[in-house]
């Protein structure tokens, strides 16, 4: 998404609307240690991460057997400034369930 604040919250609170929880990212490093914890329904995944190529970040996840059928959403934006984020989005649990 982005590493500005308010983007970030504006994709956050765009996705929470659509029961959808979000968690963030910083860089490639943090971001497989995050689908390691909790295998995540869609990846959200900016393509100017600063320690990882975005191809490569993408064919970690694809041979990963917990990953290799996740979509991968591919953000891009002007090149104005380096965007860094990673997020990954999990169905919000439905309350009553």
């Amino acid at each position: 998404m982005g590493d500005d604040a308010a983007t970030l919250e504006a994709w956050r609170q765009c996705l929470n609307r659509s029961g959808v929880e979000a968690t963030h990212a910083a860089n490639g490093a943090d971001a497989l240690r995050s689908v390691s914890d909790t295998p995540p329904h869609a990846v959200l995944l900016d393509a100017g991460l600063p320690d990882v190529d975005f191809y490569e970040l993408c064919r970690l996840l694809r041979e990963r057997p917990d990953t290799h059928r996740t979509p991968i959403i591919a953000l891009t934006g002007p090149k104005r400034q380096p965007r860094r984020s990673f997020t990954v989005a999990r169905r919000a649990p439905r309350s009553g369930n």
